[in-house]
This record gives C-alpha cells, sequence and structure tokens, in this order.
C-alpha cells in the first residue's frame, strides 16, 4: 500500500509502512552487527532489532481500522518479543508512541510529532543511568528536531527532519561514548533507530528503498576495545495479574549485574540484564511472577 500524499494513517497503512522499514532494517542487520561494540562487542544489535521488530508487527497482521489499537497490540508484542538491550529499548519506544497515539483512529502529522517525542521520553525511563551517544540521544535529537517544526507539518515532512537528525546524530555518536571512538564506529543501536526512522519516510514518500550502505567487520578497530562481556546475558518475561516494576528492579539490582533493563507493563514484564551467574537473576524472577520466553546467552 503507498500512502504517498496521505495525510493521516489508518491502522492498515500504518502496518505496511513499519513493514518497509522492517525490510529497511532487514538490509542493515549485518552492517549494523558488524559495528556493535556497545554496551559489549557482540555483534548481535541488528538482529535483536530486526527480530523485535518483527515479533512485534506479526502481532498486527490481522488488525484494520483504528491506528490507536493497532500500536497497542503492537507495543505489547514488541514488549513480549524483545531481543537484547537494544531490541528492550526499541520496544519502549514503540510503548511511548503507542501510548501517544492513544485511541486515534488514525496518525497524522501532529500526532506522530507527538509521538517520536513519547517514544524518546518512554525509552529514556527504561534506563537508570542513561549513557549518551547510544540510541537514546538518537531518538531523543530526532524527536526534537521534529518537535521544532509548525504543528500542522505533514506526515512526510516530521518524519523527513527525524530521519534527518536521526542519521546526524548517528554521526556525532562517537563524540559522546568514548568506546565508539577507539573502534572507529558510530553507535549500532542509534544507525538502527536512524535506518527504521528513514525507512518509515521512504514508505511515507511511496519511495522504492535504495542500496544499503554496508559496513563490515573489517572497518572496525577492535585493537582499542576492552572486552567487557565476561559472564551471561540473561533475559526473560515475567506474566502475573500484580507485578511491581520498581521492587523487581530493586531486586535485581541487588544480585549485581549490568545494563539491567526492567520494563512493560502492571501484568508483564521483559527483563534484561548482564550478570556473572543467572541463576540468582532467574531465582528473584520466579519468585516474583510466572517466568517465560527465558534465553540465557554466554557472552564471552
Amino acid at each position: 500500500m503507498t500512502t504517498a500524499g496521505h495525510a493521516s494513517l489508518t491502522a492498515a497503512a500504518l502496518h505496511a509502512v513499519l513493514r518497509t522499514a522492517e525490510r529497511w532494517l532487514e538490509l542493515h542487520r549485518e552492517p549494523i552487527n558488524a559495528i556493535n561494540v556497545y554496551p559489549v562487542p557482540d555483534g548481535d544489535t541488528g538482529t535483536n532489532m530486526v527480530l523485535t521488530l518483527r515479533a512485534a508487527l506479526d502481532a498486527g497482521d490481522d488488525i484494520d481500522g483504528a491506528a490507536g489499537a493497532y500500536m497497542q497490540a503492537v507495543a505489547r508484542a514488541a514488549l513480549l518479543g524483545a531481543r537484547g538491550n537494544s531490541g528492550v529499548i526499541l520496544s519502549q519506544i514503540v510503548r511511548g508512541i503507542s501510548d501517544a497515539v492513544g485511541d486515534a483512529d488514525v496518525v497524522d502529522g501532529p500526532l506522530l510529532q507527538t509521538a517520536i517525542t513519547a517514544g524518546a521520553q518512554a525509552a529514556y525511563g527504561a534506563v537508570t543511568e542513561p549513557v549518551e551517544g547510544t540510541m537514546l540521544t538518537v531518538i531523543r535529537e530526532a524527536a526534537e528536531a521534529a518537535a521544532r517544526e509548525a504543528d500542522d507539518s505533514d506526515l512526510a515532512t516530521i518524519i523527513g527532519i527525524a530521519a534527518s537528525e536521526a542519521m546526524a546524530s548517528v554521526e556525532r555518536t562517537p563524540s559522546l561514548l568514548p568506546k565508539l571512538a577507539e573502534a572507529g564506529v558510530v553507535d549500532s543501536g542509534g544507525l538502527g533507530v536512524a535506518v527504521l526512522l528513514a525507512g518509515i519516510g521512504y514508505a511515507i514518500r511511496g519511495e522504492p528503498l535504495p542500496e544499503p550502505k554496508h559496513y563490515t567487520a573489517a572497518d572496525v578497530d577492535m585493537t582499542g576495545v576492552e572486552h567487557e562481556g565476561h559472564g551471561y546475558c540473561a533475559e526473560f518475561v515475567m506474566v502475573d495479574a500484580q507485578l511491581d516494576r520498581g521492587a523487581l528492579h530493586a531486586a535485581l539490582d541487588a544480585v549485581g549485574g549490568e545494563s539491567l533493563l526492567v520494563v512493560g507493563y502492571d501484568d508483564a514484564l521483559h527483563v534484561h540484564v548482564h550478570v556473572e551467574d543467572p541463576g540468582p537473576a532467574l531465582s528473584v524472577g520466579a519468585a516474583t511472577g510466572s517466568l517465560q520466553s527465558v534465553k540465557i546467552d554466554d557472552m564471552q
């Protein structure tokens, strides 16, 4: 479905636009993986973002009608299907966008402008200690640029400004995060965000996807990058009638670990943490609610 010239997006049009963005991200999956050095150089940022977005959009395949109902389904599926640090943060960007869309029938330029800002705010809210020079910075600066545009601007104008600023922000990430400068790369998660916004822009304007820019592992200078990936990446989803995000975050923080994210709803939370031993983290989760989608990866 082409959306060129449309002043607003229904659920069906929004789904088509996001599927195009997914294809654009898929084309960049390996280039994004190749420059993944932060928070650990495990080469899976592109894959995690693609799989998270795909899980989200699969939940919206059969939803037509109101854009708000569609985004609510997509946001919950993104949370449940999130993969890795980048995927969890992406799920929160999607959730923020969904909250801003609310129960609206369609998404127009002004609502998209508001939604991108809400997505950035939700992403920052998910991280206890936000690090600049990452995908957080990129979505925030894209949102700030879009927010400076006139309130009555159309979809194509808003997404064009956001996508352009996102890519400019990506290019600035090495100046904010020394590990990126040491490796001679931009932030992989930030590039993923910029790619997604660009893909949405192509779809809204009805333009064909161009040839993607490719990076390879040979472009990355790992000699100056300290590998801090010892231990395990533990992820799981918790489902229960009443979940206390704050209490769970505190309990998991007490067992140690890095890159701790606890995000979600009152009845569903997604946990991501880097730990030396995943056992205590899983025990905390099991004592709190029903565990689903448990995934343990050896980062070394």
